[in-house]
């Protein structure tokens, strides 16, 4: 699974690897195996901008589609509720299901921008959470991290994207 996971590469010029490639070590919604990576901007401060990409195998893909739904979206801190943006157009043209949204969080009394990214492809999920905003990045900087993971499970699943 190592290698389905991102690398510094699709993220915004100045970004590196802060956390991982790791195993997750509680398996709590039932996967099989787990992994965690997480990716910082540049002059990260270690509060806010971090994005965590994790990618869960399930024994098939009844249980992964299962388990979807469990995924992100938490109601917890939220100023705004959870809305796929305005603007965004981009659906994963290889995943089972896909869902992105963002909300407007209260982090120690500052209000970021979280915005998250679920996808079931097959008996596998991948999970995104990042901020987007002057601190960390762009609509479209997640946009072409979504597709980046796309390219990658259609690879190793040997689909196309198109």
């Amino acid at each position: 699974m190592r290698q389905l996971m991102l690398d510094e590469s699709v993220f915004p010029l100045g970004w590196h690897i802060c956390a991982g490639p790791s195993r997750i070590p509680e398996l709590e919604r039932g996967e099989s195996e787990s992994w965690y990576m997480g990716f910082c901007p540049e002059g990260f401060d270690g509060h806010i901008g971090a994005t965590q990409h994790e990618l869960l195998r399930y024994r098939n893909k009844a249980e992964a589609g299962h388990s979807f739904p469990r995924h992100g979206f938490l109601n917890r801190d939220l100023v705004t509720p959870w809305a796929v943006p305005r603007t965004w157009s981009y659906e994963s043209p290889l995943a089972d299901h896909f869902k992105v949204a963002c909300a407007d969080v209260n982090i120690l009394g500052v209000i970021y921008r979280n915005c998250q990214a679920v996808a079931q492809y097959d008996e596998y999920i991948s999970f995104l959470n990042g901020y987007v905003g002057p601190q960390s990045m762009t609509l479209g900087d997640l946009e072409r991290i979504l597709v980046a993971i796309d390219e990658r499970m259609a690879f190793y699943l040997e689909e196309d994207t198109e």
